[in-house]
């Protein structure tokens, strides 16, 4: 796929500028999301088909940065996933982030730091 087609898979409003903490989703994942709504509302589809998706997701993503799918965790937030890997962190463990940044990857270390 090109730039230019993949810029077509999202519709923002002009002005909207909050991509940092509200992602638009792409015209797919839409769909996606509203067929699996529309099924769900009337009981059409049970709940354990949506792991295809997102094991389909696990795949293209190692593709991409060339790990197995077998190392691409997935999570609702990024604190969820930071809080085990600060947890297994030694005692005094360095941990370097942006200045400004933020909390869902702020608070998964200054927890551990406590």
């Amino acid at each position: 796929m090109q730039i230019a087609q993949a810029q077509q898979l999202w519709k923002p409003e002009p002005g909207w500028l909050n991509t940092a903490s509200y992602g638009l989703p792409p015209e797919p994942a839409w769909t996606a999301l509203q067929d699996a709504l529309s099924d769900w509302r009337v009981g059409s589809r049970s709940w354990e088909g949506w792991g295809d998706s997102v094991q389909r997701s696990r795949t293209a993503f190692a593709g991409l940065i060339g790990v197995p799918d077998s190392d691409v965790a997935v999570g609702a937030t990024v604190s969820q996933m930071l809080a085990p890997v600060a947890a297994a962190l030694p005692a005094g463990a360095t941990v370097v982030v942006p200045e400004i940044e933020f909390t869902s990857n702020l608070f998964p270390w200054l927890v551990q730091e406590g």
